[in-house]
């Protein structure tokens, strides 16, 4: 992972350079703070009205600001502030609690040379968040990821818990139910949309 500036420097390069050659990209990491576990990523850039296509991954254009703030004797601050226009992000704050806890992925990237890695990478935790609905505004204050609060490891076998997205690529159902209980033989498990053989729990597991 290159990481040649700050991030104050490197938001302030970006205020004078040509956005055609040096674009700054975001992973929104939607997380779910019941589990903690991973239920979608977002992936947004700032390139006018163009998406970009970055190693296999659509980036869908939208206008945000970063802000930098240092003050004595507190720890520096990250503000992200973006159009949220479809709405997904507003929707995922309110299933999960606020945003708090979300991860976002900041890196740059140089459109010139798009099979280079990027410029500068860092990753932070969503400590506060905010939506205006009037405006479709959503705010982010980013910290810096806490290793202390990290899952380790980050899956976890669970017997009667079903560990896939539902009708995500490892679900893999695509039925006419729109709901799932993530259970194998609940009353809206994987038994009643006839997917057993993909439930991501491991029912083999015996308690002690």
């Amino acid at each position: 992972m290159a990481r040649h500036h700050s991030v104050a420097t490197v938001i302030d390069k970006n205020r004078v350079a040509s956005l055609e050659a040096f674009v700054p990209m975001l992973v929104v990491d939607v997380i779910d703070h019941r589990s903690g576990d991973l239920v979608e990523k977002l992936r947004i850039c700032r390139n006018g009205n163009e998406d970009i296509t970055y190693q296999g991954d659509l980036y869908v254009s939208t206008s945000f600001d970063l802000r930098h703030k240092t003050e004595i004797d507190r720890p520096a601050e990250v503000t992200l502030s973006f159009f949220d226009r479809t709405g997904v992000v507003t929707r995922y704050m309110q299933m999960y609690r606020g945003g708090v806890g979300f991860k976002v992925t900041l890196f740059f990237i140089n459109t010139g040379n798009m099979s280079q890695p990027p410029e500068f990478q860092e990753t932070y935790t969503v400590t506060n968040a905010s939506a205006n609905s009037g405006d479709y505004t959503v705010t982010f204050t980013l910290g810096m990821e806490n290793p202390l609060a990290m899952r380790i490891p980050r899956r976890t076998q669970r017997k009667d818990r079903c560990q896939w997205r539902y009708k995500g690529p490892e679900c893999g159902y695509a039925g006419p139910l729109p709901t799932c209980d993530y259970s194998l033989q609940g009353p809206n498990g994987c038994s009643i949309h006839n997917n057993e053989r993909n439930f991501g729990g491991f029912p083999g597991i015996t308690s002690r």
